[in-house]
């Protein structure tokens, strides 16, 4: 099993996709040859994307952007299309890690269709998607384990996928998983963040609702 995880964040360092592949590769297991990419290197033209057509497991994780996918990851997208004409796709299996900002998980349906109709355009064999509800709540706080019962909904989820590229299973529904945080704290949270970032800013936070 050749397996491809593939970062789609615009971020190069610190991301929330980063911290969600990095946790999945040590979910799978050591019989597997993984190879680490960057969407942001691999949309480039002069960058071969032979490496990645030789892994028969395609693992894609992207922060959710206006309820599709970032840009770049859209370039590259473009360019697997491009050279799927002339390669042999069928067996290769796709799945995709999306997270967003929004308490609701279901927010990212819409990203996951995106990468199943891609997968069927390209002859590529989708088997299914995670939809990661408070994203960056939960990849911007390494310090708390992923298996402790905050973050357990998710560590459970990328366990299943894992184990689902390792048996092979055909196509399923897509999953919808988050922290176990009431949405009250998450919001709360939130809004420290962004008045902290204002503070650092020299902004007072009634600046911020000025119009």
């Amino acid at each position: 099993m050749k397996v491809a995880l593939i970062n789609g964040s615009p971020k190069a360092a610190n991301s929330a996709s980063g911290y969600f592949a990095d946790e999945f590769y040590k979910l799978l297991p050591e019989s597997a040859q993984v190879s680490l990419f960057s969407a942001n290197q691999l949309e480039q033209a002069d960058v071969s994307l032979a490496p990645l057509f030789a892994c028969d497991r395609w693992v894609f994780f992207f922060p959710l952007y206006v309820d599709a996918v970032p840009a770049h990851l859209l370039q590259l997208l473009t360019r697997i299309e491009s050279e799927s004409m002339n390669r042999e796709t069928g067996a290769i299996s796709v799945y995709a890690v999306v997270n967003c900002g929004f308490y609701e998980a279901q927010q990212n349906r819409n990203a996951l269709d995106i990468m199943q109709h891609f997968c069927d355009h390209c002859g590529l064999f989708w088997n299914y998607g995670i939809g990661i509800g408070a994203g960056g709540f939960v990849g911007n706080s390494p310090e708390v384990p992923l298996q402790s019962p905050l973050k357990k909904p998710v560590f459970l989820s990328l366990k299943e996928l894992a184990a689902s590229l390792e048996e092979g299973e055909q196509p399923q529904a897509n999953r919808f998983t988050g922290p176990r945080i009431p949405r009250f704290l998450y919001r709360t949270f939130g809004d420290f963040g962004w008045k902290q970032d204002a503070k650092h800013n020299h902004l007072k936070t009634k600046e911020l609702y000025k119009r």
